[in-house]
């Protein structure tokens, strides 16, 4: 709830302040206007992943059941941990 109240004020300081400031906070954040008018996080996301492979599987995992999900996400942080420890013992 905090942060919708956090939104409305940074919405009410934009309309006081006129578009540009839309665009400036948006650098700032480095989030899209986008997000900040409409709270999509999925822009971020997007723009955040440079793989379009990436993308596109997370894109499909997120239409899966919540159990489904939790298993992939299990086994993405196992396979970061491996990568981790494989980096931590080769320097």
């Amino acid at each position: 709830m905090q942060s919708q109240e956090t939104f409305a004020k940074l919405l009410f300081l934009v309309t006081l302040c006129g578009a540009g400031v839309i665009d400036k906070l948006s650098q700032l954040f480095k989030i899209s206007a986008d997000f900040l008018i409409k709270g999509d996080k999925t822009d971020v996301a997007l723009k955040s992943i440079q793989n379009t492979e990436l993308i596109n599987h997370f894109q499909k995992i997120s239409s899966l059941p919540d159990e489904e999900q939790k298993t992939i996400i299990k086994v993405i942080k196992a396979l970061i941990c491996e990568y981790d420890v494989r980096q931590a013992y080769a320097s």
